[in-house]
């Protein structure tokens, strides 16, 4: 069994081991005050989402295509690994960058970075903005430790190094809203940062017009509600405010999980 999967195992069995060993997990437990299985998934997502990094023994020479790519995911929705996308959203992005030659992509919000991986394999050029993290009371609680933005972009480094794609990417911390990009100055504006209305609509509000001309502008989260993820349907009524704020410059053309795919127009 691959070290990764190895440690997927193991880790959902000691999180399942700990879960149902106690009662109530939460504010608000089942009516015996057992831990319900909607919270249950939430905390073994947590786990995952806050313990699985890059390594680059998991890392493939080569990638020649999406299949090689599977180190990047975990076993089900409550076991996201790298990246947080699900399989439909990963497929539906690779195969729109694998569309375009070379695409110019700018990625918000990159977290651990694992959609900043698949979209750099996919052949494009990336240039990924994220908010640094310290190492302090924002950092990622690993359960044994913390482990800060600037080791998270190292681990990402050291992988893409590895992958033969170092070259493909540009790692930015900063704030996402503060980097004035030139307008239609990327081919592809995917936007996966703040989850909040008031954030989210800044971040399309600064990164929208960057898109090119018939390019794609992307945003996660707000296409369909998702039991693990809060505000989705606040990023649905502002999908919907855009949409009506941009006729004529921008119109959706695809949706793909929770990912929406708009054109812009002009």
């Amino acid at each position: 069994m691959p070290g990764h999967m190895k440690a997927t195992a193991l880790g959902a069995r000691s999180v399942f081991q700990s879960l149902f060993s106690r009662r109530s997990v939460s504010d608000q437990p089942g009516p015996t005050g057992e831990c319900t299985p909607f919270q249950a998934a939430k905390i073994v997502r947590r786990h995952f989402v806050r313990t699985r990094f890059f390594d680059t023994a998991d890392v493939p020479d080569e990638i020649s295509g999406f299949e090689d790519l599977t180190f990047l995911f975990g076993t089900s929705q409550a076991n996201y690994a790298l990246c947080l996308l699900g399989l439909e959203e990963a497929a539906y992005l690779y195969r729109l960058v694998r569309s375009m030659a070379s695409p110019r992509i700018a990625e918000i919000g990159r977290f651990k970075g694992g959609t900043t991986f698949l979209l750099a394999a996919a052949g494009g050029l990336v240039t990924s903005i994220d908010l640094p993290v310290s190492d302090g009371r924002d950092a990622v609680d690993t359960g044994a430790g913390s482990i800060d933005g600037e080791r998270l972009d190292a681990l990402l480094r050291s992988a893409l190094q590895r992958a033969g794609l170092g070259d493909r990417v540009n790692l930015i911390q900063g704030d996402s809203r503060a980097q004035a990009p030139e307008p239609q100055s990327f081919d592809i504006v995917f936007i996966d940062g703040d989850h909040s209305y008031a954030n989210a609509k800044a971040d399309i509000g600064a990164w929208h017009d960057a898109v090119r001309v018939g390019g794609a502008l992307l945003i996660h989260d707000v296409e369909r509600a998702d039991v693990m993820i809060k505000g989705v349907p606040e990023l649905r009524r502002l999908l919907d405010e855009f949409l009506a704020e941009q006729q004529g410059r921008y119109e959706k053309v695809a949706s793909a999980g929770s990912v929406a795919h708009l054109r812009r127009l002009g």
